[in-house]
């Protein structure tokens, strides 16, 4: 799929030979992504992140199969805003919590690669259904 913008394809696999990993927000309009193209999380080397609820279910809003590898909590998140704090929702809230458990991960193995980080992600995701990939990091 990387081949519909190589340029950021590129600057992708780019990254990741350098030692990252990344990771998108599959989006919040309650899609079917393997109806539809998703920018960022249909390229390669992208970890896509759905959103869940409260509940440990996938969110209402929360787009889902195709690029979705895993879920987060993105529903009721709080967050600070310019006058203080606020609870939203959305995989942009989602998208962070996956990337600090890699962060954590990445840590405690300083030597570990993207591959086994997101190989540990996806191993260690609790299935909840089979709308996404991986299940609930």
């Amino acid at each position: 799929l990387g081949t519909r913008f190589p340029a950021v394809q590129a600057a992708i696999d780019y990254a990741r030979s350098k030692g990252c990993l990344t990771f998108g927000a599959t989006g919040n309009t309650n899609e079917n992504l393997n109806l539809v193209f998703d920018f960022p999380t249909s390229l390669d080397n992208i970890v896509g992140v759905s959103a869940t609820n409260e509940a440990g279910v996938r969110a209402g809003f929360s787009n889902y199969n195709g690029g979705s590898d895993i879920y987060a909590p993105g529903e009721q998140v709080l967050g600070t805003t310019y006058t203080g704090y606020a609870r939203a929702d959305g995989t942009s809230f989602a998208c962070p919590t996956a990337v600090g458990v890699a962060a954590l991960m990445f840590a405690r193995n300083p030597r570990a690669t993207p591959a086994e980080v997101e190989a540990a992600i996806y191993l260690t995701a609790k299935p909840i259904d089979n709308l996404n990939r991986y299940g609930l990091i």
